[in-house]
């Protein structure tokens, strides 16, 4: 089958959403379809040169470089946007289209190269809107624009063959909205274990805690933050995050300001050394602000920290491994205990 995939980041960019759709493109090229990825010239975060590129054709659209102000966003969705449909209905008609939540309201164009390209089209939902905003307060759920949002995204997955939920959470929201629940089809994200696999515990001197990945308007830093206040001096912990996002900043500052010791902030690492770098903590952090815990692609890596058989912190999961110990929002002195014990 010709098979199109589109996001605004794709290989060699080592975003989240990036390597997922990556793993899915080589696998699906591995079985024999001809695939197609249409993606943005510009990057979300670092290339990944170790990535070995897959055996697809790409079509990488010009445009803004991604900015995490609001007119550069804006501008950067915008071009990218564009250019999906101008590419999607001009390339070799395909028999299936796969859009993802980047940028949002994406899978409008999806449907639109569906019905000029007579294709079927299934939409990878990464994110929900409007609830993804409104449930972080930058939109008001009863606003114009809100409504609005919520009203064309409905429309496109009605007019889909089929919604993906990343879990339940997500599909129940999904059915909330109308949508028909036997078209909504539940595909958590994975963890590829060829990559990360439990490696021995490091000496404990100090107890590493990682948080790994993007750290973004979605996840609490509060708590953290007033824990790792309550430690400052206890030189038996240090904690590391790797990775970028909006809420990475504000949080670098923080330490700065109050000049807390044994806390550094690293890039993106190269995919072939995640197992490595999630291997060398004791503690593998994962944060969520708990409104936005169903409607955004909840803790993306945490199966690759039970992958490399390390603690989580979870702000919420249904079924905690025995290994995993959960604080609740904004509980800096109980986590701090947490961690001590």
């Amino acid at each position: 089958m010709n098979i199109l995939l589109m996001n605004q980041f794709f290989w060699p960019d080592a975003a989240a959403t990036s390597q997922f759709l990556t793993d899915l493109a080589r696998y699906l090229a591995e079985q024999g379809h001809d695939v197609t990825v249409i993606c943005s010239r510009n990057l979300y975060a670092r290339e990944d040169a170790s990535d070995v590129p897959p055996r697809v054709k790409i079509i990488r659209v010009p445009g803004p470089r991604f900015s995490r102000g609001a007119v550069g966003r804006l501008a950067s969705y915008g071009a990218f946007f564009a250019g999906a449909i101008w590419n999607g209905c001009r390339i070799d008609a395909p028999d299936i289209v796969i859009s993802l939540t980047t940028p949002p309201l994406l899978s409008v164009a999806g449907v639109l190269i569906k019905k000029v390209r007579r294709a079927r089209h299934f939409i990878w939902e990464m994110d929900l809107f409007p609830e993804a905003l409104t449930d972080l307060g930058k939109l008001r759920a009863d606003s114009w624009l809100a409504r609005s949002i919520g009203s064309i995204s409905d429309f496109a997955r009605r007019h889909s063959e089929g919604v993906i939920a990343l879990g339940e959470c997500m599909s129940d929201r999904l059915v909330a909205r109308g949508i028909p629940s036997e078209q909504v089809f539940i595909a958590e994200n994975w963890a590829d274990g060829a990559l990360i696999e439990p490696l021995p515990q490091p000496r404990p001197d100090p107890i590493k805690i990682l948080y790994s990945g993007n750290l973004g308007m979605a996840h609490d830093t509060g708590t953290i933050a007033a824990a790792m206040c309550r430690l400052r001096e206890d030189g038996r912990f240090h904690f590391t995050f790797a990775g970028s996002g909006a809420r990475r900043e504000e949080l670098q500052e923080l330490c700065r300001e109050e000049g807390l010791p044994h806390v550094e902030f690293r890039d993106y690492c190269e995919r072939k050394s995640v197992g490595d770098v999630l291997g060398s903590a004791h503690i593998g952090l994962v944060t969520q602000w708990i409104p936005a815990s169903e409607p955004l692609s909840r803790a993306r890596f945490t199966r690759s920290w039970l992958r490399a058989g390390r603690f989580c912190t979870l702000a919420r999961l249904e079924q905690p491994p025995r290994t995993s110990f959960a604080a609740s929002i904004a509980a800096g002195k109980s986590t701090a205990a947490m961690f001590s014990r």
